[in-house]
């Protein structure tokens, strides 16, 4: 396993209850549970990065969908997205940036936390005229490369 210098491990760690406390109403049961996996893959990215690691140290599971379909919450995407984002600058500045910035777990995190954040504004924006269901699809697709991009190198393959 290779490790990295933290800046401020404690900082670092503060904003896994930041990311804990970000939920949006996203409108179907199976989106939800995807968000509910990316925060928690995230949470764990935080606390990787805390350690010092380069790479993701734990494997998240999607739960199982709960609940029938509901409405999409723009308020709570919205905030959702301003959480995401103030998660990111903190991120960023509490980590040091990498001798190879291209292959590590704090861009993969910034990455994925930026592009989460925009997706659920594009959500939360979303008029009923601009098509809300091929919006929520392109949330979907973010969430799962996300979650992707968040595991575990060895279970990629699995």
């Amino acid at each position: 396993m290779s490790t990295a210098p933290a800046a401020d491990p404690r900082r670092l760690l503060l904003l896994v209850d930041d990311l804990a406390s970000v939920h949006a109403e996203v409108g179907e049961a199976r989106t939800h549970a995807l968000l509910a996996a990316v925060v928690d893959a995230a949470s764990h990215a935080v606390v990787d990065l805390a350690d010092g690691r380069v790479s993701p140290s734990t494997a998240t599971s999607v739960p199982p969908e709960s609940g029938a379909h509901g409405h999409i919450g723009r308020p709570s995407c919205s905030a959702a997205a301003a959480s995401l984002r103030r998660v990111r600058s903190e991120v960023l500045r509490l980590t040091p940036c990498p001798p190879h910035p291209s292959s590590t777990l704090r861009t993969d995190l910034l990455q994925c936390l930026a592009d989460l954040a925009d997706a659920l504004q594009r959500l939360a924006v979303a008029t009923p005229g601009s098509r809300p269901r091929s919006v929520l699809l392109g949330v979907h697709r973010t969430l799962r490369r996300c979650h992707r991009c968040l595991q575990p190198p060895d279970t990629l393959s699995s």
